[in-house]
C-alpha cells in the first residue's frame, strides 16, 4: 500500500494532501475500534505514516514550511501511538 500511495503521488503535488486528507479520515477512526480489527488497522496506517510524512515535507507540496512541520510531528506522534496499538504494552517492538 504504501508503495501504492508514494507513485500514485510522482509529479502531482496536490495529490499527496489528498492523501493524508484521506489517511486523516481513516486512521483517526482507529479509535473507535475494537477488538482483532483494532490490530489490523494500526499496523495498516502506521506502515503508511513514513511514506506520508515524506510527501508533505516534499519541496513541491503546496503547503507553508511551518504546516508541514507541524504536520510531520502530528505524524510522528500517530506512528508511535499506532506501534503502541499494535504491540501492545510490554511487547517492544516496532512496526
Amino acid at each position: 500500500m504504501s508503495q501504492c500511495a508514494a507513485y500514485q503521488t510522482r509529479g502531482i503535488p496536490s495529490f499527496c494532501l489528498i492523501k493524508a486528507s484521506d489517511f486523516t479520515d481513516n486512521a483517526v477512526g482507529v479509535i473507535h475500534t475494537t477488538g482483532p480489527k483494532l490490530s489490523r488497522l494500526a499496523r495498516k496506517y502506521g506502515r503508511l505514516v513514513p511514506v506520508l510524512r515524506e510527501l508533505i515535507l516534499r519541496p513541491d507540496t503546496p503547503l507553508d514550511a511551518d504546516v508541514k512541520t507541524t504536520i510531520a510531528a502530528q505524524l510522528d506522534t500517530a506512528k508511535g501511538r499506532f506501534a503502541a496499538i499494535w504491540h501492545g504494552p510490554g511487547d517492544g517492538g516496532g512496526l
